[in-house]
């Protein structure tokens, strides 16, 4: 038997997709549960190092293949039911996460459960596309709510910053994708510690998510970016509130963790009483966002200064418009021609099949010029254009 961090595990012979179920019981069905769990996500971890996977799976999934299946072999679900197994399951996957023996990466488990963005640029569809913003990815907003979710992910991706709906608590899987994501994004940089700006009741609930968003986040960013956390708590308190809609809204909260919170927090005027986020108007919901990044020093003077030289460039692109009032016009010849001499312009094509499986592999959006799928343009474009601007093609 084998010891990693703080706990035990069987080292086996080989792949236990690979093994007979004989040798399978004899190197495991003495043992208990979790070590039977750790020693199955360890080699699997193992594997998967010699052969990835090449395609990435829920937890869910990794649960049915290829773990239930080899417990249903071993006939363990005779010990205990499998919806139990598949909690031991998330509980054991977890702890070898947090003691640091692999990340869900590892086994290419992607929680899909929980929503998020990574703070990123957006453009304006004009004429010519325009970036008007530098995203702060670094920057987390994070609300337990999922019905909320879509309130603050349009407000997070205005300032493009990141965000993370817990849909309750937050898995660890989703906070280690996240980090894993702002680590790779172009406009991180690298030293930059994290801002976590939470949103959760008013209840000892809501509070344990909260330190429960911190704690991820805190392994994560030292684990991926060698950095720390800052949290900062936006609400819901009882002073967002007006004294009628905090009367309409206190509930008594359920009795696990009250004791502690209320000592922390003097609940609503004094008694045991909490308050749900979902009671803050949806304006209130956003200035508290707008609140929160600017106490974490987001900068608002940048923003201010390339939504001004943006709308310099949109009038810019209005005069030009009112200079040659045929703009569009030639726009619209040009991208017909260019259609039409497409073999003349790129050096291939786009066919139906690489648009399914852009699909199948997880794209959203297709950028054609940015994500080179048409090759190097070809420098007779211009010839091209000028041949169908003045007739002759």
């Amino acid at each position: 038997m084998a010891r990693g961090p703080k706990k035990t595990y069987i080292p086996l012979p080989d792949y236990f997709g690979r093994m007979n179920p004989a040798a399978l019981k004899a190197a495991l069905c003495e043992q208990k549960k979790q070590v039977i769990l750790r020693s199955l996500i360890i080699s699997e971890r193992d594997e998967r190092k010699r052969s990835p996977l090449g395609h990435q799976r829920t937890q869910r999934g990794f649960w049915y293949e290829p773990i239930k299946a080899c417990l249903s072999r071993l006939g363990l679900f005779s010990v205990s039911d499998a919806s139990t197994w598949n909690e031991d399951l998330s509980k054991a996957l977890a702890d070898l996460v947090k003691d640091g023996v692999l990340n869900y990466f590892d086994l290419s488990i992607v929680d899909g459960s929980r929503s998020r963005t990574t703070g990123d640029t957006y453009t304006l569809p004009i004429f010519a596309p325009l970036e008007v913003l530098n995203p702060c990815p670094h920057m987390v907003v994070f609300i337990e709510k999922a019905a909320l979710y879509g309130v603050i992910e349009g407000t997070a991706e205005y300032f493009g910053v990141s965000s993370l709906c817990g849909g309750g608590s937050p898995s660890l899987a989703a906070c280690e994708d996240l980090v894993r994501n702002i680590a790779a994004s172009p406009a991180y940089s690298r030293g930059t510690p994290l801002t976590l700006l939470t949103l959760t009741d008013y209840d000892p609930s809501g509070y344990t998510i909260a330190q429960t968003a911190r704690q991820h986040f805190e392994l994560m960013a030292r684990r991926h970016l060698k950095v720390s956390v800052r949290s900062l708590r936006l609400g819901i308190e009882p002073h967002q509130l007006s004294p009628e809609a905090l009367e309409r809204s206190t509930y008594a909260p359920t009795d696990k963790g009250l004791e502690e919170w209320f000592k922390e927090t003097g609940g609503v005027g004094g008694e045991k009483l909490g308050l749900e986020l979902d009671a803050l108007p949806l304006d209130t919901l956003r200035g508290l966002i707008v609140q929160g990044l600017e106490a974490a020093g987001y900068p608002f003077d940048a923003f201010r200064r390339q939504v001004r030289r943006t709308a310099a460039r949109q009038l810019a692109w209005a005069e030009l418009k009112a200079e040659c009032e045929d703009l569009e016009r030639k726009a619209d010849i040009l991208a017909r021609g260019f259609e039409i001499w497409w073999s003349d312009i790129a050096e291939r094509d786009v066919s139906e099949a690489d648009l399914k499986r852009w699909a199948v592999q997880g794209h959203t959006r297709i950028f054609p010029l940015e994500d080179g799928i048409y090759g190097t343009l070809n420098l007779e474009t211009r010839n091209t254009s000028n041949a169908l601007v003045s007739g002759d093609r």
